[in-house]
């Protein structure tokens, strides 16, 4: 038993060692940062935020969004805020239907009533769907006859693009009068009876066809509807988040009809929540998959293998298969410039992007001050620094990726801004021989700049640090300072003959302002043994804490740091021999301390659990746990 403990223990070290101590406020300076402009947002707007951050839909969310798109359900609390047609009511019967057994007898009574009453014209045998019988059509109503020329000219566009040769023709009609709801269109993939997927009918609302709506509005509407059509016949009426499910359809009305009042509501929601989590997002995806496609991705050839990956894994695979290698995400924050900066990256093209963004946010850098530009995970953030302080320093979270845009000067990459001083001052900065800073090299930089943030499915940030140059050079350079990358780690404790090796990979990013970020999620699995038992553990997330001062200008010494956060910083271990069992699967790395701390008697039994020392060489760095059983290694950059 106490070589089962003790692997488990020094399995947990390799994360926590140095990763511990008491929070404290982070950041100081500087005045709020000011907010973007607001949109109006309306009560479909404010259904759409209900989309849980999974992307997931419950059945409350359903109800309201039918309630609000299609027709008033019994029972259903009214949603607040102003009125607007909603170009594609898709979601909400998809996101009812999925919910059906959820509903009361009265609220399936008024949906079928919804649904089916106001279909008319004569459109042959109708192919019923699960849940509320909606009907579908094997032909065309009369009405809808007139729209075949577009849907059919939308099928050959769309299934070229994507490269899908359709099992079941869609049928189009016009209902007879406008459901009560604010959905102008939807479409219904409709179930035979035998269960095989049998076609995808098209409903037009007589509201899109009244005045008021032009001619490039309704050739949008049926693109976006046609494109769920091309959806339901490729994956057979499969469902998948709304991000893909109604974003792919809204962007491809963009990039097939061009600008239109249909989806101009969506790009202006998009362009001013640049904080807004991809996976919550419904319609207004479209200036994600706009991004990708202004930037070289090829969104058409991608958009079933997006599809397939969340149907066979989750968001995140789904989100791997838009972004590829992941090196488009560099321009994602700098795109929601809308070309206030000139360049390829900062702006989207295509699609009915508008010319212009919203308000852009700004936030003061002075002397002494700090400020951190922060990005949610599954989104990005813009902000416009302005320079108050002679010398810059930036401290960019493991993972960001992102672009600094200095105005007059080349983009820099967000990974190229560690462990350097910018220098804002007119003629130069140097400091002084005989001062601590003697010697330190400066890179110019203008007095303001954008920078653009994202950490993909993960939280990402800048620090940013403002000092004056009698402050910068009387620091002397720091060894620290940079971007590290681990090389493993080794550890043993002899007299129980215990060993083990691993954990090449994870990144240690430490800021000039004493922030570190340690990434352990990709890093290679841990081995350990002693005597019978083996184990094998897989890092996740990542810790963030503070060095001080004195630790940043030593090359060796204590490593003491506050403010700890282990955040979502998680844990697998698996035991391989003598027997096979998981012991901890993706378990809070806090949570396996406890347990092991527990077993052992106290926390302090821990070993590394609060502090380590270090040794920092030109490109090496190294640390070691009080009690000298393990060592870790690092390379820099």
């Amino acid at each position: 038993m106490r070589r089962l403990l003790a692997a488990v223990t020094v399995l947990v070290a390799v994360a926590v060692t140095g990763c511990s101590g008491s929070p404290r406020d982070a950041g100081k300076g500087g005045p709020a940062p000011s907010a973007p402009s607001p949109y109006v947002k309306t009560a479909w707007d404010a259904v759409q935020e209900r989309v849980k951050p999974d992307g997931t839909v419950d059945a409350a969310t359903a109800l309201a969004a039918f309630s609000v798109a299609v027709a008033p359900l019994p029972g259903v609390p009214q949603v607040s805020g102003p009125r607007r047609a909603a170009g594609s009511g898709t979601a909400a019967v998809r996101w009812l239907t999925r919910h059906w057994k959820a509903l009361t007898p009265a609220q399936q009574d008024a949906a079928r009533v919804a649904l089916e009453g106001g279909v008319g014209g004569t459109g042959g045998d109708a192919v019923r769907r699960r849940g509320p019988n909606a009907e579908c059509h094997r032909a065309d109503s009369e009405e809808g006859a007139a729209y075949r020329p577009q849907l059919d000219k939308a099928l050959g566009i769309l299934t070229g693009k994507v490269g899908h040769t359709m099992r079941n023709r869609p049928t189009i009609v016009v209902n007879t009068r406008n459901l009560e709801g604010d959905a102008v269109a939807y479409a219904v993939d409709c179930v035979a009876r035998t269960g095989a997927t049998g076609g995808c009918t098209i409903h037009l609302n007589p509201v899109l066809l009244a005045p008021g709506y032009t001619a490039e509005g309704v050739w949008a509407v049926i693109v976006h509807e046609t494109m769920h059509c091309v959806l339901m016949d490729k994956f057979k009426g499969a469902y998948a988040a709304p991000w893909i499910e109604e974003g792919f359809p809204e962007y491809a009305a963009a990039a097939v009809a061009g600008p239109s009042e249909v989806t101009d509501d969506e790009w202006q929601i998009y362009l001013a929540t640049d904080i807004g989590r991809l996976f919550q997002r419904t319609y207004t995806a479209i200036g994600f998959y706009a991004m990708l496609a202004h930037n070289g991705v090829d969104v058409w050839s991608r958009i079933f293998p997006i599809f397939a990956a969340y149907l066979k894994g989750h968001h995140d695979d789904a989100f791997h298969a838009a972004v590829g290698d992941g090196s488009v995400l560099d321009n994602w924050g700098p795109s929601y410039a809308m070309g206030r900066r000139p360049g390829s990256p900062w702006t989207i093209t295509g699609a009915g992007a508008p010319g212009g963004g919203a308000d852009v946010v700004t936030a003061a850098v002075p002397s002494g001050g700090t400020h951190t530009v922060k990005s949610p995970a599954q989104a990005t953030h813009l902000e416009l620094l302005r320079f108050g302080a002679e010398v810059i320093r930036f401290s960019p979270s493991a993972g960001a990726r992102g672009k600094l845009g200095p105005a007059g000067e080349a983009d820099r990459a967000l990974d190229s801004l560690g462990g350097t001083s910018f220098c804002t001052r007119p003629g130069g900065c140097s400091c002084p021989e005989g001062s601590p800073g003697a010697g330190r090299e400066f890179v110019t930089l203008a007095s303001e700049a954008y920078l653009g943030v994202t950490g993909g499915l993960r939280d990402a940030s800048v620090g940013v640090a403002g000092l004056s140059l009698e402050q910068a050079c009387g620091e002397p350079d720091s060894c620290l300072v940079g971007d590290w990358r681990g090389t493993g780690v080794r550890w043993s404790i002899p007299d129980i003959g215990l060993r083990g090796s691993g954990a090449a990979g994870t990144r240690l990013v430490i800021g000039a302002d004493g922030r570190y970020t340690m990434t352990l999620e990709g890093a290679k699995p841990a081995t350990i043994s002693a005597d019978i038992v083996s184990m094998r553990a897989t890092y996740h997330g990542a810790i963030t804490g503070t060095v001080g001062k004195d630790t940043l200008a030593a090359d060796k010494g204590p490593w003491a740091p506050t403010a700890v956060s282990l955040g979502k910083a998680a844990v697998t271990i698996t035991m391989t021999s003598p027997l096979q069992r998981t012991l901890y699967t993706r378990t809070p790395i806090s949570k396996v301390v406890q347990d092991v701390s527990g077993a052992n008697g106290a926390a302090g039994n821990v070993p590394g659990a609060v502090a380590a020392t270090y040794t920092c060489g030109e490109d090496t760095l190294t640390f070691t746990d009080p009690q000298r059983i393990a060592t870790w290694s690092f390379a820099r950059g």
